[in-house]
């Protein structure tokens, strides 16, 4: 999906391109090949020098996108029976599945947050708060929370590699690509240990 982000990248400073940030972020729980936070970062690096209407822009329209994104999610599996589909069936996978659902009915501002840096888990968690762990007003404002943490952190990196780096337009970009991915690996590496954690914890207390 290069692309995406290619197409954005050539029109970054119109309001075009935040457009195409607010449907990538919306989509990309559905389809997670579409850019996300690569584009918002690519794009951030391009516009810093607009100073914070350019970058403002783009924080909106991603944690717009994240957050509309997020609730389509949570529809569709509050009007599906998760433990059906095919991919979930299994006793362990059901322990597994339940075993999410009552994390993250007890902390579902960290998980949410923290499902922003996993591969593939910002749709798991949404499908699993749909499926009833989470009330839907909870649901929303922590899903709220979230968007908003991780468009400031793509849009933070993004500014921060052009403004502190005074490097050509290429390489500014590449940097910040290259230190988001470090910054959320990491960050999902530790949010991924504790979810697995706490979803041992649970599994074991039903066996």
């Amino acid at each position: 999906m290069q692309q995406v982000t290619e197409f954005a990248l050539d029109l970054a400073g119109t309001p075009w391109a935040a457009l195409i940030v607010f449907a990538s972020v919306l989509l990309s729980g559905f389809v997670p090949p579409l850019p996300s936070t690569s584009l918002v970062v690519a794009l951030a690096a391009v516009t810093a020098e607009e100073r914070w209407q350019g970058l403002s822009w783009l924080a909106l329209a991603m944690a717009l996108g994240s957050l509309l994104g997020d609730l389509a999610l949570y529809r569709v599996a509050a009007r599906t029976d998760l433990s059906q589909w095919r991919l979930l069936r299994g006793s362990r996978r059901q322990r597994a599945l339940q075993a999410s659902a009552r994390y993250l009915d007890r902390a579902a501002p960290m998980a949410l947050i923290g499902a922003r840096f996993i591969p593939l888990a910002r749709g798991a968690s949404c499908l699993v708060a749909g499926s009833g762990a989470v009330e839907p007003r909870r649901f929303l404002v922590f899903s709220a929370g979230a968007a908003v943490v991780w468009a400031l952190y793509c849009v933070a990196i993004g500014w921060a590699s052009a403004a502190w780096f005074q490097l050509p337009l290429l390489v500014t970009v590449g940097l910040a690509i290259a230190a988001s991915l470090v910054f959320g690996r990491v960050i999902g590496m530790v949010a991924e240990r504790l979810l697995a954690g706490r979803g041992n914890d649970e599994t074991g207390q039903q066996e």
